[in-house]
């Protein structure tokens, strides 16, 4: 823990960056504000326009300058470009020259409003478009489904309380009853290995923590706010900074843990197994992506129907929720079948579900190496070093190639509008080959832990406590690292290895954990509550998006931000994302597992954690 408290200090200090905009500057203060909202109940045309600006004399123009500040500057919102929601009766009163369009008309009225500046406004995006959205046969459908299941819970928990039903279909019937999933999911698990592993679910569900955190933070950030210099002085907060670097790393965690439980689980089953390896790898798979549909379906359904859209009300419903509605009408196909975040990625319907793809993918190209391990595992180093080798390889090339930053930094810029889709972001953040390294490290460390636990005493006098905070502090380090802007070269260099470095400061803190009963990380990780609530982790997961994203989508006026109101959200997020995915879970997640446990395959490994058995980084 000293190794971590000094790094944390140092972080602190060497982030404070000398080059800055003085935002308390008159000039900076006239400029028109990014992002406007007028009020919408009460108005007969209603537009969501982008707005250009350009100098009438770029060199004498100091307002101009200003404006160029912004743009060199990579944490600040480029300031030449508005984002306005505009009644037209309130904000262009004196519209009415025919002989100009309407965009030509709002142009007019930006420079009589600015006009003192020097600055000229032209229209780039207009719609004054209010997209209705009725009920289809796909609509009805997907309510007459929702409700039938609905019924069917209410039923089968109705039945258990009054009377347990006994024969054949008791165990389908118990599958679906809340008591019984209750009575299920309070109920200990007192395998031994579980009990040894059982911290994972501690850093799952604080890691989810972390996430909804983030996207806390990007409902704000890639909003319509009204105090943009919070956002742009951040790089100013060494505090503020450590949590926008730490943000794109979060997901590496899981990556890890999803690796690494995969890994032990395969390891475990090499000695036990006698049947077909295909089969194996065959039953694994299929058991995996099973278990992770449903909660994902009902998601995929409520983005999809016009139901839940017209509960989006606000005037900035077109920019977002009508988005991603049409995106999900589109593209829902793709994320049943996990190839989501490759395939027309830029119109992914509901957003987060890339990691899943990802996982999903990188879980099926591990079974494989882990097959190869399995048929010659005297080879075992050379596979793993080639498959993170090659991890490391892939995003540098990538990087180079396109000329990209080593990680995607949460800026101003990069998340306005909500704008998570770009290249650039698939590129660096949401592919599949960019999260490859740190998988591959994680089957390495699941690999070496199933070495480390049958027989491998001689190496567990290295997990002391000194020596694996200083190892663990790799993550933090490269917290530190990727916070700092660097040259070409370095940057692809990095863009290989801070993700699979952090994962590895990680992965040995997990290791070293497991050989240390009296760990203070430990006992919080393995407190009662966050064992419970780390049980629906996925679910929360899968939940969380649409609840935190509501507040950006239905402002109907400008979102002001700040540490308290940020605070304050986390807060309100983090207890609504739990508690509705404690209902995903118990309703639909349990209920499907059970039922897949009576009718797929199953294959059980010796001593494995039964809650962890599933091998995802999100999930039990």
């Amino acid at each position: 823990m000293t190794y971590f408290w000094t790094l944390f200090v140092c972080l602190g200090f060497v982030q404070y960056v000398q080059c800055y905009i003085d935002v308390t500057d008159a000039r900076f203060r006239e400029l028109p504000p990014i992002f406007h909202i007028d009020d919408d109940s009460v108005c007969a045309t209603y537009c969501k326009a982008s707005i250009l600006i350009q100098p009438e004399d770029s060199k004498s123009n100091s307002h101009w300058q200003v404006i160029e500040q912004t743009i060199k500057h990579p944490r600040f919102y480029n300031h030449n470009e508005l984002f306005h929601a505009i009644c037209l009766e309130k904000f262009c009163p004196q519209r009415k020259d025919e002989k100009l369009d309407l965009k030509g008309q709002i142009d007019k009225c930006y420079s009589r409003k600015y006009g003192s500046l020097g600055l000229n406004f032209s229209v780039s995006q207009l719609n004054c478009s209010v997209a209705q959205y009725s009920a289809t046969a796909v609509d009805n459908v997907a309510l007459v489904c929702s409700v039938m299941y609905i019924l069917l819970i209410a039923a089968a928990t109705y039945q258990h309380y009054k009377k347990p039903l006994q024969g054949p279909g008791h165990p389908v019937c118990q599958s679906f009853s809340l008591i019984a999933n209750w009575r299920k999911l309070c109920t200990p698990n007192t395998r031994p290995d579980f009990q040894k592993l059982k911290f994972i679910q501690g850093i799952r569900f604080y890691n989810m923590l972390l996430v909804i955190f983030c996207h806390t933070q990007c409902s704000y950030i890639g909003g319509y706010v009204s105090n943009t210099e919070y956002f742009e002085q951040v790089y100013r907060n060494p505090i503020r900074l450590f949590f926008g670097t730490l943000s794109v790393f979060l997901v590496q965690t899981f990556f890890l843990l999803s690796a690494f439980l995969l890994s032990f689980h395969v390891c475990q089953s090499m000695t036990v197994y006698k049947q077909s390896k295909w089969k194996y790898v065959l039953v694994t798979f299929l058991n995996r992506y099973l278990r992770i549909l449903p909660p994902l379906l009902v998601m995929i359904m409520m983005a999809s129907t016009s139901w839940i859209i017209a509960n989006f009300p606000g005037p900035l419903r077109s920019e977002f929720s009508n988005k991603e509605f049409e995106r999900c009408r589109k593209n829902w196909w793709t994320n049943l079948i996990f190839i989501n975040n490759h395939y027309n990625e830029n119109e992914m319907c509901y957003f987060i579900t890339w990691y899943l793809a990802a996982d999903t993918q990188l879980y099926l190209v591990s079974l494989l190496i882990l097959l190869l391990i399995w048929k010659f595992p005297k080879q075992r180093k050379l596979f793993l070093t080639a498959a993170i080798s090659i991890g490391v390889l892939m995003p540098a090339v990538v990087c180079w190639k396109y000329g990209l930053d080593f990680i995607y930094r949460l800026t101003p810029e990069n998340s306005k509008r909500n704008n998570f889709r770009s290249f650039q972001f698939n590129a660096i953040y949401t592919s599949t080959y960019t999260n490859t390294a740190s998988y591959m490290v994680g089957l390495a460390l699941g690999c070496f832990y199933y070495s480390l636990e049958k027989g491998g005493a001689q190496h567990k006098k290295y997990f002391n406590r000194k020596s694996t905070s200083l190892l663990s502090a790799i993550s933090i380090a490269m917290l530190l690292v990727a916070s700092q802007d660097y040259s070409r070269p370095i940057s692809v260099v990095l863009a290989g290895l801070v993700k699979p470095c952090y994962a590895l400061g990680i992965g040995i803190g997990i290791i070293s954990m497991s050989q240390q009963a009296n760990c203070l990380i430990r006992r919080i990780c393995e407190w009662k509550p966050v064992i419970f609530m780390g049980n629906f982790t996925y679910s929360t997961y899968v939940v969380q998006f649409g609840l935190v994203f509501y507040r950006t989508t239905a402002a109907r006026k400008l979102l002001h931000v700040s540490d308290f109101v940020l605070l304050t959200s986390f807060v309100q997020d983090a207890l609504l994302s739990i508690f509705c995915g404690f209902l995903l879970h118990i309703m639909v997640e349990m209920p499907a597992l059970q039922l897949q446990k009576m009718y797929i395959p199953q294959i059980r490994p010796i001593n494995y954690p039964e809650r962890c058995k599933s091998a995802n980084g999100l999930n039990k």
